[in-house]
């Protein structure tokens, strides 16, 4: 299992003293040519540093910018530019206008995405020294885990599609088994710093230990080739939270008496689609769940709440190395969490209107989704 400290780009040397290259005219299209044998691509995509050189641009293409790709891709294109390997986080923009060497590892993987050449002659981020990068590219700097950064090597373009590999193409193709089979996400899917007793990103781990390893799904499998609709694959690694997270109610009625006894429901909440635990990824990520009784909007066009329970689905560590868990609370594939609400109203709420409400919210991307149930109030 492959483990990196995000700010290690390198000990003792530099990471990324590269060759200058000249932006080239945009040829024209190569001949295009019989079939061929497939030649494949071992070796593994990201070094332990994960920064990337990807080598000379492969004839046939205009640059190693994404938009190269968009006229013969279009769908792939656009499913990038709108997912979130294309658009680095806040946290990583910020990172990055200090100077701070560790989130732009992974969401700016290129060396010439870099504006400074960093070099780490210990394991502690404040002993980095940095110098300017005079091979430094603005225009990929914008777009953050770009095509080139998966997709091209030493002059050719990489392919998770063995059979395209072996077709005509107006560019060199070789294919690549670290993307067909997902293993090239783990770079920076599965994390670990120096002296952590766990992994910070647990991803990778979360998903090899799991019945869908066993089984032999892969991360594409949901995340790319298998997420894709007609006919156009997918370039958007994100999947929507209710494709993960299945919501059930248990309870004997819809029923609800105000002023009676209160009616007991049990909400379900099961990871019934995703391969790695809810959430995953950054260990400050959690979902938060709340089930409440909303009833109709008053003169203000506000909604009242009635019987809520909050709970959250988070892992808790400490801040400071070895960073152990203090708790998990996620739900890992498969996992079932029940939770517990009384139903009731007191006599003096109006009778119409009222649902029960589950609401489901991810603190890391805002997304967000409910079920809601048309209660019968007495």
């Amino acid at each position: 299992m492959l483990r990196l400290a995000p700010w290690v780009l390198l000990t003792g040397v530099t990471v990324f003293a590269g060759r200058r290259r000249d932006v080239p005219e945009v040829p024209a299209p190569a001949a295009v040519s019989a079939p061929r044998a497939v030649d494949r691509y071992q070796a593994p995509l990201f070094p332990p540093s994960v920064v990337v050189d990807p080598g000379p641009v492969p004839a046939g293409l205009a640059g190693l910018g994404g938009q190269t790709c968009a006229a013969c891709h279009p769908g792939a294109y656009e499913s990038w530019r709108h997912g979130g390997h294309s658009r680095p986080p806040p946290d990583a923009l910020e990172a990055a206008s200090v100077g701070l060497v560790g989130c732009d590892v992974c969401h700016r993987p290129l060396a010439a995405q870099r504006q400074t050449i960093d070099t780490v002659w210990g394991a502690r981020l404040e002993q980095a020294t940095s110098t300017p990068n005079p091979n430094f590219d603005a225009g990929s700097w914008l777009e953050g885990v770009t095509c080139v950064a998966c997709h091209v090597r030493d002059g050719a373009v990489l392919t998770a599609d063995e059979a395209a590999a072996g077709r005509s193409a107006p560019h060199p193709m070789r294919f690549a088994p670290a993307l067909a089979d997902g293993t090239s996400c783990a770079a920076c899917h599965q994390l670990s710093v120096p002296e952590s007793a766990t992994a910070l990103y647990d991803t990778w781990g979360e998903f090899e230990r799991s019945g869908f390893a066993a089984a032999g799904v892969t991360c594409n499998t949901c995340h790319g080739r298998a997420a894709a609709e007609a006919g156009v694959l997918s370039h958007d690694p994100g999947r929507p939270l209710e494709h993960a997270l299945s919501i059930g109610l248990r309870l004997s009625s819809l029923r609800v008496v105000r002023g009676a006894a209160p009616v007991a429901a049990t909400v379900r909440l099961q990871n019934t689609g995703a391969g790695h635990a809810v959430p995953t990824g950054s260990p400050w990520r959690r979902i938060d769940v709340h089930v409440f009784l909303e009833g109709p909007p008053d003169k203000a066009g506000h909604r009242p709440r009635r019987s809520q329970v909050d709970t959250a689905l988070a892992r808790e560590l400490t801040t400071t190395p070895p960073f152990e868990v203090t708790g998990d609370t996620r739900l890992q594939p498969g996992a079932l969490r029940e939770v517990s609400v009384s139903l009731e109203l007191p006599t003096d709420v109006p009778a119409a209107g009222w649902e029960l409400v589950v609401e489901v919210v991810d603190s890391g991307s805002d997304a967000r989704f409910e079920r809601r149930w048309p209660l019968l109030v007495e």
